[in-house]
């Protein structure tokens, strides 16, 4: 067998390690990962209930300073109407009255919504505040319960990165597309080539696949029969 067929198996060999102890990384960091996308949504969902609490505060309290400003006007129209020179000028303050009361109860019932709106909305932010404490302890818990196992794995793939990296710049540049589709070894039934590989690179990697079939049983023995 060729140097170029030898390297490729050398590095199908390489990268499979790789490939297993990452499966097993994501197998053991599966449950904190499904933890840590609950947290992140709950966070999501805080950021906008807050935010919507704030407009609401921020609203009622503007409507209450807009009452504050009606009513203070009204009573100024009530001052200027006790001084009038006539029954002419007193209906119209009393006219500009009324329609600054009919203004200000509006605004009043605009103002009762916001505050209503308000404690409505406080409540749903420490109730989620409450929840998001409970699944931030409980993904801190996942964390370390799997720390030890996670840093090993961690470590392990660290270790057989440089070996796989090494193998793979053994391979000719121009015979390394065989090397981008390679499956994990326990998805390899399910695997199919691209329809666009030449017939020399399909040649060259199923060589390496024989080669790997006598030496390994079932690795990548297979690519012989789908290509």
């Amino acid at each position: 067998m060729g140097p170029t067929n030898v390297a490729l198996v050398g590095y199908y060999q390489a990268d499979q390690l790789v490939r297993a102890a990452q499966a097993r990384l994501d197998t053991v960091t599966k449950d904190v990962r499904v933890q840590e996308r609950k947290v992140n949504e709950l966070l999501e969902k805080q950021k906008l209930l807050s935010a919507n609490h704030n407009e609401a505060r921020a609203k009622a309290a503007n409507l209450e300073l807009d009452i504050k400003i009606r009513t203070e006007h009204i009573e100024k129209l009530r001052t200027q109407q006790q001084v009038a020179r006539n029954n002419k000028e007193y209906q119209v303050f009393l006219i500009e009255i009324n329609t600054g009361k009919v203004d200000k109860s509006r605004v009043e019932e605009e103002t009762m919504k916001a505050m209503q709106l308000a404690e409505t909305l406080e409540a749903e932010v420490k109730q989620s505040n409450a929840l998001l404490d409970q699944e931030q302890a409980k993904l801190t818990e996942a964390k370390g319960k799997i720390d030890a196992r996670r840093k090993e794995l961690e470590a392990e793939i660290a270790a057989l990165q440089p070996h796989r990296d090494e193998a793979s710049a053994a391979v000719p540049p121009r015979r390394r597309s065989c090397m981008t589709s390679w499956p994990i070894v326990s998805k390899a039934k399910h695997w199919h080539p691209s329809p666009n590989r030449t017939a020399e690179t399909k040649n060259t990697c199923a060589m390496a696949a024989t080669w790997s079939w006598r030496s390994m049983s079932t690795i990548i023995c297979t690519r012989t029969t789908i290509w």
